[in-house]
């Protein structure tokens, strides 16, 4: 697949999560205090026509205070934008947000029953459908569009369902998002699967994986494999070095855990930043946050 011939700082984002205002990600000054101290040049996070004023800002701050752009998917899968929406999500981009936004994705998981609209054999033409409005719309204000990014927890259904999606967003992107968890190490045998499947299916283009983690709850119990904090720290820079070297994107996921006394929660411990409760002064830094912060240093 083709490389992104630009500098590291442009190829590796975190996810960040603005919108949830009442958990840990609505302490937005905490939130850019450490992705400042982390020296990330990208976020992503999600755009949505009727975006709330402290969304916003926090998208203005990030890019004025830290250099900071954005990388967003664009609604909420399986629920069509109007017009007016789309009028709405024009606007943020070429008014409060112009010159801050890098990149749009279509939508996220749109194949997997979770958020959204409900999951109906329609899904795929749902899907292009919205990916057109979104190359039509958008890609005319100079922000590169990438395609919607797959559930991939199950790499065969994956691609079965990429097969049914690929010939329907023929000419409607400039770059391949997918989603492609490590399953326990740096998983450089799933790049390349993926590698092959996509460019089989929808193309040579180049590649940013918007979602990718390792999960180090203490206490979980699930299928997911389990890292301790000492091992995710080791990977995660060899995770990102096996897209940047190829000239990738990656978003690593995500910033901040939520608490969670149990310490069993798949869904609360893949940050990079432990988070005991919201307040801010409970948070401590994980050994992978140093490490993505050296590895940014050094690059």
């Amino acid at each position: 697949m083709p490389a992104m011939r630009r500098p590291v700082e442009q190829l590796v984002a975190v996810r960040v999560f603005p919108t949830y205002r009442t958990a840990v990600y609505g302490r937005h000054d905490a939130v850019l205090g450490r992705l400042g101290t982390l020296g990330i040049k990208r976020i992503s996070h999600k755009l949505s026509p009727s975006m709330d004023p402290a969304t916003i800002a926090f998208t203005q701050r990030a890019y004025r205070e830290h250099g900071i752009k954005s990388w967003f998917t664009v609604g909420s899968p399986r629920v069509p934008l109007g017009a007016r929406e789309w009028d709405q999500v024009e606007g943020l981009l070429t008014g409060e947000l112009a010159g801050m936004v890098e990149r749009c994705f279509g939508w996220n998981e749109p194949n997997h029953d979770r958020g959204g609209g409900p999951l109906t054999d329609q899904w795929p033409q749902q899907t292009a459908a919205h990916q057109q409005q979104l190359w039509s719309r958008v890609a005319p204000l100079g922000i590169k569009i990438g395609t919607p990014q797959l559930w991939s927890g199950d790499l065969d259904t994956h691609d079965a369902d990429l097969a049914v999606l690929a010939p329907l967003l023929e000419g409607t992107f400039d770059h391949v998002g997918w989603h492609l968890y490590p399953r326990g190490d740096v998983g450089v045998d799933l790049i390349e699967r993926f590698e092959a499947t996509y460019r089989d299916l929808l193309g040579a283009f180049p590649v940013i994986c918007t979602e990718a983690g390792y999960l180090d709850a203490a206490d979980y119990s699930g299928g997911a494999a389990n890292l301790t904090p000492t091992q995710k720290a080791g990977f995660l820079p060899e995770l990102v070095d096996a897209y940047v070297s190829r000239g990738y994107g990656i978003s690593y996921f995500e910033l901040l855990d939520d608490p969670d006394p149990s310490a069993s929660e798949r869904e609360a411990s893949l940050g990079l930043v432990e988070c005991p409760e919201v307040d801010p002064a409970t948070w401590v830094d994980k050994p992978a946050f140093d490490e993505l912060a050296a590895y940014l240093r050094r690059a």
